[in-house]
């Protein structure tokens, strides 16, 4: 019976597991921590079990020992046709004496094992209240990301603003439409990407910026395209946006490729985890 409610609970341990996988999507680092600490007490109540068991098995071979050596002493004894003997008392006392000894072995190991389970039994009810509650937590707090495009080719002089004109995704509202620029909600590790792609024979140079200062960079030329991610910690009211450094062409500008259809220039970002101040 112990047996089967400890499968049960590990059974159920192991579906709220799933469940907490599938909301913690954003890879929350304190969640990762708890279901490996689940995981490891998992481990330690298998080996329980497997100790049980074994003990359990053991157990049984000892009681059927004991049933062949009674079968043996009755048929020495004829006690089976209920005849008299000389041995009858002896094997009587014998009996008790073994019966009462396996009994009283079998009880403290149970008694035992009984204990340990309902230990690991509470420490995996505590444990699971501690994960649904950060599961609460962290599917309180709202997921943001957003993705822009370029729909139109654009001529870029030094150190102008790409102004994304096709919104793609803003979950969060954190990318600003009007100023082609992204304010971090909240404080937070983020990551970004940008890819550009230059028209003809121009060539350029595209910086991902936050708060005015380049945080990664990329290279694009002759009908080729270039990308950059970075990861980076913002601040709650961090600005991140992409802008043109380097101008190689005669008339002082540099030519971006963007079409309705096809987003070859983009600029995307999303959070991947929430710091608590």
């Amino acid at each position: 019976m112990v047996l089967n409610t400890v499968c049960v609970i590990i059974v159920t341990l192991a579906v709220r597991h799933n469940s907490a996988d599938i909301m913690h999507h954003d890879g929350d680092e304190n969640l990762h921590n708890l279901i490996k600490a689940i995981q490891a007490e998992n481990r330690e109540i298998k080996l329980v079990l497997q100790n049980l068991e074994k003990v359990t098995m053991g157990m049984k071979i000892d009681m059927n020992s004991i049933r062949e050596e009674n079968a043996e002493i009755k048929s020495l004894c004829n006690l089976e046709h209920g005849r008299p003997s000389p041995y009858r008392k002896l094997y009587e006392t014998a009996q008790n004496g073994r019966s009462y000894n396996v009994q009283a072995t079998f009880n403290n190991k149970s008694t035992t094992h009984e204990k340990a389970l309902e230990a690991q039994k509470k420490r995996l009810q505590q444990t699971t209240t501690t994960i649904e509650n950060e599961c609460v937590t962290c599917s309180s707090t709202p997921g943001i990301a957003f993705s822009a495009a370029l729909a139109h080719t654009v001529n870029l002089s030094q150190d102008q603003l790409v102004e994304y004109d096709k919104i793609l995704t803003n979950i969060g509202n954190g990318f600003d439409s009007r100023h082609s620029h992204f304010i971090a909600p909240v404080k937070g590790v983020y990551i970004f990407s940008a890819c550009g792609f230059s028209q003809g024979s121009f060539a350029s140079h595209l910086d991902i910026v936050k708060n005015g200062k380049a945080i990664g960079y990329l290279y694009t030329h002759a009908d080729n395209m270039g990308t950059q991610v970075v990861v980076s910690i913002l601040e709650q009211g961090d600005m991140v946006w992409v802008k043109h450094r380097h101008v190689y062409d005669s008339t002082g500008n540099a030519v971006i490729y963007g079409a309705t259809a096809e987003q070859f220039v983009t600029f995307s970002g999303a959070l991947l985890s929430k710091i608590d101040s």
